[in-house]
Formats: structure tokens, sequence, C-alpha cells
């Protein structure tokens, strides 16, 4: 026992902590070699990974799909070539130059790439691609993803002081977790690779004073945030803070203090240790917060979900029995699955609803809250399990509790699978601990015959809830099972689920009763475990040839060809957005997680499945001309009216057409108009003006920047001589006083100049940049310097300053001692 601040707390046994530190090296080769074979068509079939094989369902390149293509090998990743692939590149390449990808005029006529968060740009896991090609990289980044989470979960449980063969079953079972492998490709898995280093981190703070552990702590907490998934990071954080209360509260019994100084004492700690590492861990992650928020309070995600009186975004109640068979309604990997709503409408995918930890977790995590009952980390991680499950399937009245926590009302509930897996891994370590341990705990385990004693009744009864959970499920959903072609399929994984449960009650009885020696049942229970969740992943993230990862087409390299200054979008959900970019394209249309909430309504585009990703047709088509959109796709099916349109290549299921009618992306006006914001919407949403003639504004111009009007034709001309993500100039000429309007999203941190002098920028047509330009010829420029970057920036190189003189004040004391 040691004393922290009159807190007696149990230390954990240090002392075989530190004996498992030279069992390490053997637990990572082996998690190696594991995750080398997971994906080993990387390394046997030159395949790489990317998912690009889910441009072959749309157009353009329906028509140039691989001999026998019949569906992708996942259609439930299309984020990553849709999202995270095009990120990847486009922050690489700044990166690469020396500059942050603070604006890419790729997606939505203009996106804060750093302020969007799932850029990941600090993310340890972000550095291959800056070596290596995305497909490349995205692979490399997911090994490493996997063997940081399994390192994070083995420092953990040497920490708990836990048996040799405890520790890696648990570090195995976390080097596959469900969460971190669904989500691999996914900025997600970058978050969830933390989690035990934050348990293990606030463990160390809980029984020292150290600076260095402060560091260390705030150090991961600021990792967290920055590792791309700010919903992630959230869930993360709220069960290190938890952690660390209920650590607090639990270890003061037997203190010989009285209620109020154990009180008394654990604020001081808060506020000494745990509040000083939480807050520089943010100030860290400043750079990446302080912009993302500005973001945020101008996204649609943000205006759709605090609108909210309860978090409408649980897993269906229906999915609860992949808890314990996760293939149970099919796997997109396989070719079929059957997706539930929940009771909002809200899909839950097979992603978004993973919380299977695998049988022998369940199994053996009954047995270990039962074996060490006693401790007070048991009892938080038993109690973590059900309240996220509680929240992932939304149970009345946990909900309504959790809407107190400020943000939990955007954030999605469905993904708390990752504190019930991570929970209910670490619990199933303690089950092998008092099954394994060679002298064992007297609160835990008892001796007799020379072999561990420990109840077999939890296993035997959590198999038998097991089967009691999916009989009624097999019931009910047997109907639509049949009629989708999945009975069989069903029947076969709950058979195999509760043939493994057996199983593993079987090795827990022999072990028991001292008919299997502590190491033989340690080989076998890692083999089942590393067996049931290899075999979940495996090929979940199918590869590709390297040939296939965006494929030319004829249409794209016609465009690619024309050198001018536009932008693309595509029909229906033709040329699916921010596929554009990794051709060097500018869409109209974006996806981000977030979406800017101006741009759908300039844009005139559907906001569907989280993203304007749909032009519909024949509605809007106005609104293109005004955005620059220069080149349309569209299905062979989908004719656009001429002449506006006209066909420049056509191909088998696909046809390209050039807008005759297309703006340029800068020009000037003669005319405004003052209007509402929804009165301005209605304009130019029903075209009731010429928008190449006439600007709506929000606000009257002051008398000294009042427009003079101009005829048809005698507006002036705007030539852009420069255009780049942060940077744009054009040289202007006109009679009179004209407004220049550039077809680009307005956006704090965008800054103007006219010949050099600051000039104030306009808000036109809902959402464009516009400028008042005096009568004559000047260059004006806009350049985009946020101050929420820099506000950001020099909080971090603080906190980062702090965190290293924490460190190194650490270090030197330790090395005077």
């Amino acid at each position: 026992m040691v004393e922290a601040g009159g807190l007696l707390i149990r230390e954990p046994d240090i002392n075989l902590a530190v004996r498992l530190q030279s069992r390490l090296a053997a637990f990572l080769l082996f998690a190696v070699l594991v995750v080398a074979l997971l994906f080993s068509d990387a390394f046997t079939g030159g395949l790489v990974l990317s998912q690009a094989d889910v441009l072959f369902n749309y157009a353009p390149w329906s028509a140039h799909a691989p001999a026998g293509f019949t569906r992708p090998g996942n259609d439930l990743l299309g984020d990553i070539p849709q999202v995270f692939y095009p990120f990847l590149e486009k922050t690489a390449q700044a990166l690469r130059s020396g500059a942050l990808p603070l604006w890419t005029t790729g997606m939505f006529g203009g996106h804060p790439s750093l302020a969007s968060f799932q850029t990941a740009t600090f993310s340890p896991f972000t550095l291959p691609a800056l070596v290596l090609p995305a497909a490349d990289a995205l692979l490399a980044a997911a090994i490493a993803k996997l063997l940081v989470g399994a390192l994070g979960m083995w420092l953990l449980l040497a920490r708990f002081g836990l048996s040799p063969a405890a520790v890696w079953f648990g570090a195995a079972a976390y080097l596959l977790n469900p969460f971190s492998l669904s989500w691999v490709e996914h900025p997600l898995s970058g978050v969830s690779a933390w989690l035990p280093f934050v348990l293990w981190a606030a463990d160390r703070l809980l029984v020292s004073r150290a600076a260095r552990d402060v560091a260390l702590l705030g150090l991961f907490v600021g990792v967290v945030i920055l590792a791309g998934h700010p919903e992630t990071s959230y869930k993360v954080l709220l069960i290190g803070g938890a952690y660390v209360l209920i650590g607090l509260a639990s270890t003061a019994a037997g203190s010989g203090l009285t209620l109020r100084a154990r009180a008394r004492t654990a604020v001081i700690i808060l506020c000494t240790r745990f509040g000083p590492a939480a807050v520089l861990g943010f100030v860290l992650a400043a750079i990446q917060l302080v912009p993302f928020a500005e973001y945020l309070l101008q996204s649609h995600v943000w205006a759709s979900r605090r609108a909210l009186a309860v978090n409408a975004y649980p897993a269906a109640v229906e999915t609860l029995v992949t808890a314990v068979v996760p293939n149970f309604l099919g796997n997109p990997s396989r070719g079929l699955y059957l997706p539930m709503q929940n009771s909002y409408g809200v899909i839950s995918n097979f992603c978004e609803q993973m919380v299977y930890p695998g049988v022998a977790v369940w199994v053996l995590a009954a047995v270990g809250v039962v074996a060490a009952r006693g401790a007070w980390r048991v009892r938080f991680l038993a109690g973590s399990v059900l309240v996220a499950a509680a929240l992932m399937y939304g149970a009345p009245g946990f909900v309504d509790l959790f809407m107190l926590v400020p943000g939990a009302g955007v954030v999605v509930l469905s993904r708390f699978g990752v504190v019930v897996i991570a929970s209910s891994m670490v619990l199933a370590a303690f089950g092998v601990d008092a099954l394994t341990r060679e002298t064992p705990a007297r609160e835990t385990v008892t001796r007799e015959g020379g072999a561990s004693r420990v109840a077999v009744w939890p296993a035997v009864a959590t198999v038998a809830l097991m089967i009691a959970g999916i009989v009624p499920f097999l019931a009910w959903a047997r109907s639509f099972l049949s009629a989708n072609g999945l009975l069989g399929w069903t029947l076969a994984w709950s058979a195999a689920a509760v043939a493994l449960g057996l199983s593993v009650t079987a090795l827990i009885a022999l072990r028991a009763r001292g008919r299997l020696s502590a190491p033989a049942f340690a080989v076998l229970a890692v083999a089942l475990i590393t067996g049931d969740l290899f075999t979940l992943g495996w090929r979940f993230h199918p590869m590709i040839p390297r040939t296939q990862v965006f494929p030319s087409t004829p249409a794209l390299e016609f465009v690619k060809a024309d050198r001018g200054l536009f932008r693309v979008a595509g029909v229906g959900d033709s040329l699916i957005p921010n596929t554009a970019m990794a051709y060097g394209l500018q869409d109209l249309r974006g996806y981000d997680g977030m979406q800017p909430l101006v741009h759908g309504d300039v844009a005139g585009i559907s906001h569907e499945g989280g993203a304007y990703r749909v032009v519909r047709e024949n509605e809007t088509f106005h609104v293109l001309d005004l955005m620059n959109v220069k080149y349309v796709f569209a299905k062979s099916t989908q004719r656009l009216p001429a002449p506006n349109f006209t066909p420049v290549v056509e191909e088998s299921g696909a046809t390209l057409y050039r807008n005759e009618r297309a703006f340029p992306r800068a020009f000037l006006i003669g005319q405004v108009r003052i209007a509402s914001p929804a009165e301005s919407l209605d304009l130019i949403r029903a075209d009731r003006v010429d928008l190449r003639r006439e600007a709506v504004l929000y606000e009257a111009l002051p008398d000294s920047q009042a427009v003079d009007a101009a005829g048809p034709g005698a507006e002036g001309t705007a030539r852009v001589t420069r255009y780049e993500d942060t940077y744009v100039e054009i040289d202007t000429d006109a009679a009179g006083r004209r407004l220049l309007v550039l077809s680009d999203l307005d956006y704090p941190g965008w800054r103007a100049a006219i010949d050099g002098a600051p000039a104030r920028i306009v808000r036109a047509d809902r959402g464009l940049r516009g400028v008042v330009l005096p009568a004559g010829r000047h260059r004006v420029t806009f350049t985009f310097a946020p101050r929420s970057v820099r506000i950001g920036a020099w909080l971090s190189l603080a906190s980062a300053a702090a965190l290293v003189a924490l460190a190194w004040t650490g270090r030197s004391r330790s090395s005077t001692h």
C-alpha cells in the first residue's frame, strides 16, 4: 500500500511487471506475425489496401470493372476511397511541402481541411503517408494501430500485476479487437489504439506524485484527441476520467481519514495532478481543437444534432445478438448483410454495432468478475461494460442521464462498443489471472491439491445466458433470414459461438480441477481468442491490385486534359464525392463527416447519407453555372438538357457533359439585391435572379461602396492569375465600382486585399466571397490565414514545452534520488 495525499492506494505488483517486460519481445514477435498473416495478401499477392473497388459500382468507372467483377470486396467501406484515401493524399502532399493542410479547393467549393479533424493531420498514424503512397500508407497505419493498441494493453495489464498468461491473453485479444479491426482504415481505430495507454498513465498517476507521470498522462490525452475522430476521443476520455474518479473514491477505504478529509484529499489530487494533466493534454491538441470548434459551429452535423432532445444514435436493439454472434445478420465482406434501423430510423451497420469482444472473453470476463470482485478496478470495468452497453442500445433512463454530460447529444452512441470491448477484455485477463497465477492472490483464488481453484459457475452461467439469448433471436429473425438466404449462415455461426463457449468452459473446468496445467491453459486460451477474432477480421478489409486504385477512364482523362480553372460534379451517384480529388480535380460536392452548413444551401445539393453528395437531375442545374461547374458526370440513362449541356465523352454506362453556361471562377457584378438569408435561398434555388448580372447580399453596402449600375456586358473583366489552396490572385478592370465575386466558399480566416491594401469580404449569393472594387485596374488577393490555427498553434507549443519541462523535472529528480 502507498499513501497518496492521505489516500491509501494499492500499488500493483511492480516486481511482476518488471519480469513481464522481459517477455514483451516474445509477445511483440507473436503480434507482428499475427498481423502479417492477417494482411498476408499484401505480402504474398502484391495487393494493396484501399477499397477503391467500390468505385466500380458507379459511373464513370462501372464500364471499366475487371473481368468477373460482381461486387466490391466490402461495400460497407466506401468511406475509404471517398474520404480517407483522398484526405490522406492531400494531407501528405501539404506536409511534404512543409505546409499544413489548412484548406483544400477540391471539395465543397473550398474546405477547411485541418479543421475537419478526420484528416488526422497530427496523428502519428499519418506519418507513413509522408514516405509511402496512400494505399501503402493505409496498410502501414493499419498494422501500426493494431500493434500500438496491443502494446498499450500489455502495459496496462502488467501495471495491474496480472500473471504473464493473463497479460498475454489480454494483449492478444486487444491486438485483434473487433472495434479497431472493423474500423482499422478509419481514424476511429487510431483513437482506440491509445485507450489502454490512457488508463495505464492514469493508473500510474493514481499512485505517483512524479511530474513525469503528469506529463505522461497529458501526452496521451493530447494524442487521443489528435488521433482524428473526436467522437471516439470523447468516449475514451470519458472512461479515463471515470477511472480516475472511481479510483480515488474506491481506494480511500481503510485510510483512517474522515469522509470529509478523504473528499478534500481527493480534490487536492485532482487539482494538482489530474487537472494539470488533462489541461495540458487538451491544450497540446489546441492546434486541432480550436479550428475544429470554429468549423463545428458552422456545420450541418452541429445544426442537426444539437437540436435533438434525446440522442438519436443508439444501435438497433435487434443487433444485440451480435454481441455473441457478430455474423448473425451477415457480414458485408462476405457479400450479404442485413442492416437494422433503430427506433429513430437511424441505420446500424456492421461496424456501427460492433460490440463483440470474443466468446472466450465474455466467458473469462465473468470468471474474472467473480474471482476478483474485491478489486475496485474490476468493479469499475464491470460497471463500464454495463453502462456503455446501456448507452449503446439506448436504454431508457441511461441516455436521459447521459444527456446531462456536455456534448452527449452529438456523439454516436452505437460506437460505445469500444468501451464494452476494451473493458471486457481487461476483465477476461483478470479471469485468466485467477486461473494461472503461480502464487494466487488471497482475495481472488485459493489453492487446493496444487491447482488454482476458482468458481466454474460464472462460465457455465455465461454460456447458458448466451444460448438463452440466441434462441429467441433465431425464432424472431427466422423468416427474414430465410427470405434473404441467411438462415443457414446464421445457424452455423450461432452453433459455432455456442461450441466456442462450451470449449472455453471446459478448459476452465479442467484447469479449476487441476487437470490442466497453467501453461497449457494459457496457450489454449490464447489460441481460442486469437483464432476467433482472426476469423472475424480475416479479409474484412479486402485488398485489390494496385492498378485498380482510382483507375482512369476516358471521361476522366478528357477532363484532366483541360488546363482551365473549373469544377466538376456528378448527377445522382455518379463520380461519388471527394473521389475527384484523387485525380487532381475540384468537385462542387463533398463529404467529411461535418459538412459546412451554408454549402448545401448555396449549391442546391441534397444532404443525404451524411454528405452533400447528390445533384438532383433537372432541379438546380442553374446553380452549377454559378459554381463554375464545367463538367458533369452522369449515367447513360440520365440525359442532361441541351443546349446547356453538351455530351463530350460517351462510354458504356456513363456520359460526360460540358456545361456551356458555366460561370468563370471569378466575375464582376454591376447590380446587387438585398435579401434575408431565407429570401436569398428562395431567390437562388428558384432561379428568380440572374446571378450573372446581380448578386444577392444579406445587408446593404455603405454608400461609399455602392456598386455602380452596369448593363449587360459592361461589368468589366476579372482574370484569375494565380490559384492555390490558400492563396488566390485576380486581376480586374472595370469602368465603375463593381462587386468581384469569387465562387469559392466564404469561411473565417480568409483575408482580402486590393492592390495590397486590406479589404472587407462581403458574403455574396449565400456563401461566396465578394469584394467591392473601385473603378479601374486592380489586383485582388485572397489569403487563408485563420486566426484559430495561429491561436491553436501557440497554445500547443506552450503545452508541449510544459510537458517536456515536467518530464525533464521528473527525470532529474529521479536521477538525484
